[in-house]
């Protein structure tokens, strides 16, 4: 008797094998096995390789009404024509989402490894860029990028959480917008997130200063620059000036108060500027 995806998942999740498990802000793995299978570890999600096509993400915790909302979000986007700039899942079940497995992992853990830190992984701040990725695949990112919100706004709908941790590179080093755990209709309030990838509204807000404002293109375009510059120069914005470590609001104050990061004259900066 056919047991149904049930039956799948819980099949594949015994037999998949996890060589390590990666934290968001570090590339130390906590856990290993013989095999040779990578698993990135989110904040509230698991994601198992099963081979080399095909991943499972699963929450830590069974029940995760994130989770949920993001399978919902899923539900809703399947019901269009497979956009290629998506991550995309094959098939869900209560705590399991079966997906497109991006063996390049994200797009911080790429840029990341270029990079020579006081401190490893994201803590502390940027000593120097070793390399560089080249002009050409730059700009095939930001315009796959690009083009993944503005079908998510077609649709009326944003993303609301556009940043490195949540592109991912598959074997065809391809950018994938991927974690649909925020997405919200265009109109409604924005909640904000972590510097650089959104500002809190200064004076010329009017009314919305002191706040998020309100999801639309303008959300989505500010944190599009700010990955941006981060492709281009291998480091996000004020990252010289203390990164993931300044913890005193300055870095929030600067954007609300448009003190930016100095740019250059060069196209893709002319597009960042206009974000």
């Amino acid at each position: 008797m056919c047991r149904g995806p049930f039956f799948l998942f819980e099949s594949l999740l015994i037999h998949c094998d996890c060589y390590q498990v990666y934290n968001t802000r570090s590339n130390n793995p906590s856990r290993r096995s013989k095999n040779s299978d990578i698993s990135w570890r989110y904040r509230i999600c698991v994601l198992y390789k099963i081979n080399d096509r095909l991943a499972l993400k699963t929450p830590r915790i069974a029940g995760n009404d994130q989770f949920a909302y993001e399978l919902s979000i899923y539900n809703i986007l399947e019901e269009y024509p497979i956009y290629p700039d998506i991550s995309r899942s094959f098939l869900r079940v209560t705590n399991g989402n079966f997906m497109d497995f991006c063996n390049g992992g994200s797009l911080d853990q790429r840029l990341l490894k270029h990079q020579t830190r006081s401190e490893a992984g994201f803590e502390g701040y940027i000593i120097r860029v070793n390399k560089k990725e080249p002009l050409e695949i730059v700009e095939r990112w930001i315009m796959e990028l690009s083009n993944a919100s503005a079908w998510l706004e077609s649709l009326g709908y944003v993303h609301t959480d556009i940043r490195p941790a949540n592109l991912l590179l598959d074997r065809d080093d391809h950018l994938k917008l991927t974690d649909f755990d925020c997405v919200n209709k265009i109109g409604s309030p924005a909640l904000g997130g972590a510097p650089p990838w959104c500002r809190l509204c200064g004076l010329e807000a009017g009314t919305e200063s002191n706040t998020f404002g309100y999801n639309g293109p303008r959300v989505e375009q500010f944190a599009i620059g700010s990955v941006l510059y981060m492709m281009i120069r291998g480091y996000e914005p004020y990252d010289v000036e203390g990164g993931f470590n300044s913890k005193d609001g300055s870095i929030v104050k600067k954007l609300q108060l448009m003190d930016f990061p100095s740019l250059g004259e060069d196209p893709l900066d002319k597009i960042i500027d206009k974000c």
